[in-house]
């Protein structure tokens, strides 16, 4: 059975932007996503960049509200 892992390559800007704005840590939630996957061989993921996606709109954010807030407007001003 071909091994499930997400990679730095699998990441793209959308997944980027997800982590900043929930104040994550990049290394952390690969390394907590790749455990589910070694956790759950049973579960074959063909798009593995979907369900990075998907895992980091169900994770929990390390952020306040004015926080998170301050990160979009940032972004929109490009500061």
């Amino acid at each position: 059975m071909k091994k499930m892992e997400i990679k730095l390559c699998d990441i793209t800007d959308k997944h980027k932007t997800l982590i900043k704005e929930k104040g994550l840590s990049l290394d952390r939630t690969i390394n907590d996503a790749n455990t589910w996957l070694e956790n759950n061989p049973k579960k074959q993921y063909k798009n593995l960049g979907l369900f990075f996606l998907n895992w980091l709109k169900k994770s929990n954010t390390n952020l306040t509200q004015t926080q998170r807030l301050a990160n979009i407007i940032n972004e929109i001003h490009g500061r």
